[in-house]
């Protein structure tokens, strides 16, 4: 009996019962990150979740590829339409340290 690991929604594929997007398993997959390391990067998933999710990009290559450019894309005319502040994580850590040493 074949079971499902994937599930389709909200315009791209997701493992099934989780929030967590295909794309980032398959990036994570063709980077070189074996099923056991992304298994432990998503401790809501099991190994099986994993392999499952690899079987079903490997069947579905193209079609997945295709939603990694768009989430690329997407993430671009995001970064692009919020602009970033460069110093904040400077400004940050500085609050943070001087948050601290009043303790």
């Amino acid at each position: 009996m074949a079971k499902d690991y994937v599930e389709y929604r909200d315009g791209q594929h997701y493992l099934l019962g989780s929030r967590v997007p295909l794309y980032l398993i398959a990036v994570a997959y063709t980077e070189g990150t074996t099923p056991e390391e992304i298994c432990s990067s998503y401790p809501s998933l099991n190994l099986e979740k994993i392999f499952g999710a690899i079987a079903f990009f490997l069947a579905n290559k193209a079609t997945i590829q295709a939603e990694i450019a768009q989430s690329h894309l997407d993430r671009q005319a995001f970064l692009a339409s919020h602009p970033s502040y460069p110093d904040l994580k400077a400004k940050l850590a500085a609050f943070r340290l001087e948050s601290s040493s009043k303790f």
